[in-house]
């Protein structure tokens, strides 16, 4: 049986929602901030080639705009974003992927 809206409880809806997390050092900029920074980096990077995305392992400046992307705007640790580390690991793979590759 489905609910209808109207059939949710008083008390239901009287919960507190959970408080948000306390920032740390780790945790991404602001809304508005994040905004303002994407928007900042697609204006740097709006003009720059992009290869086939079959290439995107090899594509530097694919790789440019991860790392500003993930780094400055979602707070991503350098460790992650660095040549050799995991985001390029997962580059490499989804270039291999053959719904990616096609019959490249």
């Amino acid at each position: 049986m489905a609910l209808h809206p109207d059939s949710i409880q008083a008390e239901e809806c009287s919960q507190k929602p959970p408080s948000p997390p306390s920032p740390s050092s780790t945790s991404p900029p602001s809304v508005p901030t994040q905004l303002a920074t994407a928007a900042s980096i697609f204006d740097d990077t709006c003009q720059l080639p992009l290869k086939p995305l079959h290439e995107l392992a090899i594509d530097e400046n694919r790789k440019l705009i991860d790392r500003r992307f993930y780094g400055e705007v979602l707070g991503i640790p350098a460790d992650i974003l660095k040549d050799g580390g995991p985001l390029d690991t997962l580059r490499k793979k989804l270039s291999r992927e053959p719904s990616i590759r096609g019959s490249k």
